[in-house]
């Protein structure tokens, strides 16, 4: 049964459930969610769909544990199940035609052996001679086609780019905000200095969280090492406007036990909640 609760302090509405835990095999895993709202209307809204999402969380049978499988890994089940048929299709393609090639070779040892119809030895010569030049005819188009497929490699090696480095830039973190020592949460300030992109934003995310590692649960906020956010990035956001605001966050990264990691390089959405 989940449960949902206000704290005095910020007026902000919280979510919690207990699941089924495979360690214990009891439900006694806890599951916290912070509601970003302070309407109770909407805070039960979320409430239902945090309730939905953790359902299957809460049955403790095989039965659930294989449903759950199959349903978060529909579309790698499809992929390896296409793979599997296209193998095993060209497969039979290929064990076809290659049991056709030597039906083939035998009948024109037999249509040989008919033409000649006469003493052994003249046969055994024919065929002799014939083998021999199949012996040689393969050869030298095997040396070709090596020839060739070297020259394609050497090409595609010789046209090849090398993958571009992910440049991450200068950075500082200004402010560390432990919000509960009970569950090791706790939120990360730092501004970012020109040139970045949203891969840049990334690394320097990764980095503070490999950093902050006693951290079961955190937030990373990263905004442009200007006025405003060196002010938001301190806690003093002032006068400023929402636009302003969202223009200076440039990144919020944030990972919990239980949904993993989160990057989103256009956070604007999330004003006034962090």
């Amino acid at each position: 049964m989940s449960s949902i609760y206000r704290k005095g302090r910020d007026g902000y509405f919280y979510y919690q459930t207990y699941v089924y835990n495979p360690i214990s095999k009891k439900k006694d895993k806890r599951i916290f969610h912070a509601l970003a709202t302070k309407d109770k209307d909407k805070a039960e809204q979320k409430q239902r769909e945090f309730d939905q999402k953790y359902k299957f969380l809460t049955k403790t049978s095989d039965n659930s544990f294989i449903r759950r499988f199959f349903f978060n890994n529909q579309k790698t089940l499809f992929i390896v199940s296409i793979s599997v048929v296209s193998t095993l299709f060209f497969t039979r393609v290929f064990d076809s035609n290659k049991n056709k090639d030597i039906n083939s070779k035998k009948h024109q040892k037999q249509d040989l052996q008919t033409f000649q119809g006469g003493s052994d030895s003249s046969y055994l010569n024919l065929t002799d001679i014939k083998e021999q030049k199949e012996i040689k005819e393969p050869r030298i188009i095997d040396k070709q086609a090596n020839n060739n497929i070297s020259n394609n490699d050497l090409e595609m090696i010789n046209n090849k780019k090398p993958d571009a480095k992910i440049r991450i830039p200068s950075y500082k973190i200004v402010r560390i905000e432990e919000v509960s020592s009970a569950f090791d949460q706790g939120k990360i300030f730092a501004l970012i200095k020109d040139p970045f992109d949203s891969k840049g934003l990334r690394g320097v995310c990764d980095k503070i969280f490999k950093q902050y590692s006693k951290f079961n649960n955190i937030i990373i906020c990263l905004y442009l090492d200007n006025k405003i956010g060196r002010a938001i990035a301190s806690g003093k956001e002032n006068d400023f406007t929402e636009k302003q605001k969202s223009e200076s966050w440039l990144a919020m990264f944030s990972y919990n036990n239980v949904e993993g990691s989160y990057f989103d390089d256009s956070p604007g959405g999330y004003l006034g909640v962090f």
